[in-house]
């Protein structure tokens, strides 16, 4: 089966912290939906979705709100996470790694397994980049837990292909 068009959401069961604010563009605000804001359109797209990739959590009850509609879904869910015990029951495809400082970690290496990649992260678009950084970074709370060797692999490959990293800082702890 050939997919051409893709109708894509982020489904969040609250609304991004305010730290956060600076990686939404105005364009892609209503490629967010919060459930909290506005719970019947978020149940009806997870409902009607095909697939729904599931990041950093390892368990539907750690979905609050969004348990029983993630549960009830006949998409196919794949889940993406670092976190010990995944309810792996629940899902078609797991990648779960415990030894991994974050799920932008474990994405990273997902995205950078992808044919477009070819194992290269300068093939992966800056914006993309530049999440995977973030979220790298405030899940080790700036490289001051849950850090390994290959999360300064992953900073090194993002700051190589122009992340700016002293702006990503700037953003989440001085705004």
């Amino acid at each position: 089966k050939v997919f051409t068009e893709k109708n894509v959401r982020i489904v969040l069961n609250d609304k991004y912290p305010e730290n956060l604010v600076f990686m939404v563009k105005e364009s892609e605000l209503n490629d967010i939906l919060i459930y909290n804001e506005n719970p019947t359109e978020a149940e009806t797209h997870i409902k009607s979705s095909d697939l729904i990739i599931c990041l950093d959590f390892n368990a539907f009850p750690r979905t609050e709100n969004l348990e029983q509609i993630l549960l009830e879904s006949k998409g196919t869910k794949s889940l993406i996470d670092h976190h010990l015990s995944p309810d792996s029951q629940h899902f078609t495809l797991t990648f779960s790694v415990q030894e991994i400082s974050s799920a932008s970690e474990l994405l990273f290496h997902i995205l950078k397994a992808m044919p477009q990649c070819n194992g290269s992260a300068s093939k992966l678009p800056l914006c993309a980049a530049e999440a995977l950084m973030t979220g790298m970074t405030t899940d080790t709370n700036n490289f001051n837990n849950s850090v390994y060797p290959s999360t300064f692999n992953m900073a090194s490959e993002l700051i190589a292909m122009g992340v700016d990293r002293d702006k990503i800082l700037f953003n989440l702890f001085n705004q």
